[in-house]
């Protein structure tokens, strides 16, 4: 008689419990994967602004957006696609502040989206291009 096994050789049914927890959530992130790519397209430590512009650090292709907050609570951005390794100015539309940079994949865009578990609430992610 095994762990897993009851005395006739059948499977226990808390082994098949344990499968069908871990089974149906691996399924549906591999579904998710396939059916909405762009909410795993984010990639915000691909982009870093330094005293020679900002730079794309990772080897893909990524759609960096650049926003500064000014005193009144306005956000002006400015989006910009950065090849891999590439470093590319400050976009001259954008004010003097910190910048607070977002990046995807391209050919995505970072934008605010819903969040896949409250869809009241909107998050940084990324979108499809129109």
């Amino acid at each position: 008689m095994g762990v897993f096994t009851t005395r006739r050789g059948r499977v226990r049914i808390w082994v098949y419990a344990l499968a069908f927890l871990v089974l149906v959530p691996m399924c549906g992130l591999v579904a998710a994967m396939f059916i909405q790519p762009e909410r795993f397209a984010r990639d915000d430590g691909c982009v870093t602004a330094g005293d020679d512009g900002i730079t794309n650090q990772c080897s893909r292709t990524v759609v960096m957006e650049a926003c500064v907050s000014g005193d009144d609570g306005i956000r002006e951005c400015a989006r910009q696609e950065i090849e891999g390794g590439a470093t590319i100015e400050r976009p001259a539309s954008l004010p003097a502040g910190d910048l607070q940079l977002a990046a995807c994949h391209a050919p995505y865009l970072p934008a605010k989206v819903t969040s896949p578990l409250n869809l009241s609430l909107l998050i940084d992610g990324c979108r499809k291009p129109e």
